[in-house]
């Protein structure tokens, strides 16, 4: 969508510089980066994990993600009711037994 200013889309930008000298003077020497797209993209995966985690965290199947060491990492609300365990409690456990 272009902006009031110009017509022109809004741009992310990226600065980086250092000083240097040339031929005897300081100099900064700037690089910039048009970094819009990865910011965009950034912004969709943000969005697409909210929806995601409020899908899992509502659903009413209990979920429980196990990490790769088979402790738990996540339950959403339904599994903690189904146990009768927070996932404070639950985090780090092999399972819901108590």
């Amino acid at each position: 969508m272009p902006d009031e200013i110009g017509g022109r889309e809004p741009r992310s930008l990226s600065f980086s510089g250092t000083l240097i000298e040339l031929d005897g003077k300081s100099c900064a020497l700037v690089i910039v980066r048009d970094i819009t797209t990865r910011k965009q993209a950034e912004d969709a995966l943000r969005a697409s994990e909210e929806r995601f985690r409020t899908l899992v965290r509502d659903f009413h199947v209990g979920v429980v993600l196990l990490g790769p060491d088979a402790k738990i990492q996540f339950a959403n609300q339904m599994a903690q009711q189904w146990f009768g365990i927070s996932l404070h409690e639950a985090k780090g456990r092999n399972s819901f037994a108590t």
